[in-house]
């Protein structure tokens, strides 16, 4: 009876289910074929009419992450958009999540192209807070239009705008983040038990005998026979984050606005950081100032204005790498030195160190390196101006858009150096002390020594032309075509790799009854890479200077005296070797020779 009353339960539980997920999908076909998706360059299309494979997520979805930036607040939000975070720290710029569409790509070196209300651009800084919805370009047909930049798929950003009325979103949050996840270590008197086993397998004396064994497991010299958790010294358990943002929205039927300041304060786990001269706690910082304008000229013209201000600062430990506190971490066992040696000996206030692992001190590394800030400022701000050509013929609108990006990085280091060392009594195995060992290095500094330089400098400039048409007839039948001309101009690292392309695009879309759906997308690119011509130009000049060294190196090997003769003595000796007929026969053998074997290597590799 139990059973059979447990099965019934589990039917009907079952069959709601079903009907829920029947309604839910209803529910979703009906936005399906009302919502509109961006296919790139401005083009929209109703989702259940448009032949491309796209995904599409809403900005309130997205919000619902504690993620910093909008790169990793999309890690399982998209259906085939993979999220992968590689090591580092925030304050890398580069260390950003990466992004893989259906897969780690293989035909190419080409990432996922990131577009920003329509524009390229990076979204490292971007905040969730600012975001409308997220859409992902996934197959061939999406990303036509595109062009061989979209190969690996796209994702479409599209920030948020202003309604009529008004409305004012105050948030703060407090965010704990806790010690890293790494592996357990062994103790000192393992990790020594383990070492002389290892030195007596190959034949060696062991390095420690019984007494001082002893003394690793008991602590009875601290100093001279440590066991350092070197991981509970460096972190603290959790660290802290706030984040505070103020948006505002609003406006009438002639202007439209959306305004937004977002701050973000992240501070790391390291212990006791807190130095006279200085603070070298891990520290992310962030502000964004964001207004989006939406202008109504006359009835027939619009404006449209985004611009966005970012400003980073990040800090961390001059000593050490993003990656380099796990790596000494695992490098340096609990038994290698103390953390600092014994105050009342000869290497007091000196901190823990020896030949063998140098200066891998970790906590030093930490708490009297310096420290590193990097400071990044970037904008991205771009116009479109759009008339509608109605009274030419219904349907008919062209609009420009002109775009512009920078981004800067500097950087700057407070360094400090400090001594390092090893004092450490051999005992026998009564205890007694035998002998006492002193090892010290490094270059202690009492003053901060400061650098700074540019580590990047990118800036690049969109236009944008496109003439659109949309008309319906016999009710139920579309058809809609863009012609787009598309001009980008990039400079990196401010004048050494600058390059311009243009692209022209064609769409054309065409559905019978919204059944029967036809579409043709079209790319033409032009592409005049200044940086590659200079690197060709670079590559040759190089590669005539190498030639000519190789062969006056060669020369050389035939003259008896080569700091003898002069310059004007080995060319009339050439002169007079290359008036042999002989030579000349040879001479032209050789070009012959090596004509031929280059055609062929041209036809076998065409």
């Amino acid at each position: 009876m139990n059973r059979k009353h447990k099965t019934l339960k589990w039917g009907i539980a079952l069959v709601s289910s079903m009907l829920t997920l029947n309604l839910s999908a209803q529910s979703s076909l009906i936005d399906y074929q009302s919502d509109k998706v961006d296919l790139g360059m401005g083009v929209e299309q109703s989702q259940m009419l448009t032949t491309a494979s796209v995904e599409v997520v809403s900005g309130d979805e997205v919000q619902k992450t504690a993620a910093i930036s909008l790169k990793e607040a999309l890690y399982g939000k998209l259906l085939g958009l993979t999220v992968l975070r590689p090591g580092g720290t925030v304050s890398d710029y580069s260390s950003g999540a990466v992004f893989n569409i259906r897969g780690q790509q293989t035909t190419t070196e080409n990432g996922v192209l990131v577009l920003v209300d329509g524009i390229e651009r990076s979204i490292e800084y971007l905040t969730v807070d600012e975001v409308e919805s997220v859409t992902v370009l996934k197959d061939a047909a999406a990303v036509a239009l595109l062009g061989y930049q979209g190969v690996n798929g796209a994702i479409l950003v599209k920030t948020k705008r202003g309604v009529e009325g008004r409305q004012i979103s105050v948030s703060y949050d407090h965010k704990f983040t806790f010690n890293p996840k790494v592996a357990n270590f062994v103790d000192a008197p393992t990790y020594a038990n383990a070492l002389n086993q290892a030195r007596v397998n190959d034949g060696l004396a062991p390095m420690y005998n019984d007494y001082e064994l002893q003394a690793f497991a008991d602590g009875t010299h601290p100093y001279y026979y440590p066991n350092v958790d070197w991981k509970k010294e460096v972190f603290k358990n959790y660290g802290s984050e706030d984040q505070f943002n103020l948006s505002m929205k609003g406006g009438n039927q002639k202007l439209k606005y959306f305004s937004m300041l977002d701050y973000t304060d992240s501070r790391g786990l390291l212990d006791k950081t807190d130095q006279e001269q200085y603070s070298s706690q891990m520290r992310f910082s962030k502000a964004n100032i964001r207004t989006n304008l939406d202008v109504q000229f006359t009835p027939t013209t619009k404006f449209v204005l985004n611009a966005v201000g970012s400003f980073v600062e990040t800090k961390r430990p001059y000593g050490v790498t993003e990656n380099g506190l796990t790596d000494l971490l695992y490098r340096t066992p609990a038994s290698a030195f103390p953390v600092m040696n014994d105050p009342e000996g000869k290497l007091a206030g000196i901190w823990g160190g020896n030949t063998t692992y140098g200066a891998n001190n970790v906590v030093a590394q930490v708490r009297a390196s310096g420290f590193t800030k990097s400071h990044s400022r970037s904008f991205q701000g771009d116009f479109s101006l759009i008339q509608n050509l109605d009274f030419i013929t219904k349907g008919l609108s062209v609009s420009a858009r002109l775009g512009y990006n920078n981004f800067s990085q500097i950087y700057e280091t407070n360094a400090l150096g400090f001594m390092y060392g090893y004092e450490r009594y051999r005992f026998d195995e009564a205890g007694h002390p035998t002998e006492l060992i002193n090892y010290s290095a490094g270059d202690k500094t009492n003053n901060l020594t400061f650098d700074h330089w540019t580590n990047q400098h990118n800036r690049s400039s969109f236009l944008e032309v496109s003439t659109d048409y949309h008309t319906s007839f016999r009710d139920d039948d579309n058809f809609s075509a863009s012609l787009i001309w598309h001009q980008k101009n990039s400079t990196y690292n401010d004048q050494y790799m600058t390059f311009n392309r243009m692209n022209v695009m064609t769409y054309l879309h065409y559905d019978l009854q919204q059944k029967y759906v036809a579409e043709k997308k079209l790319t033409a690119a032009k592409h005049k890479e200044k940086r590659l011509q200079s690197e060709l130009k670079r590559l040759t000049r190089s590669e005539r200077t190498h030639r000519l060294c190789t062969r006056a190196g060669m020369l050389e090997t035939f003259l008896k005296e080569p700091t003898v003769l002069t310059d004007e003595d080995v060319m009339e000796l050439l002169t007079f070797i290359f008036q042999s007929e002989a030579v000349h026969k040879k001479l032209n053998l050789l070009i012959e020779s090596r004509r031929e074997t280059q055609e062929a290597d041209e036809g076998e590799n065409p």
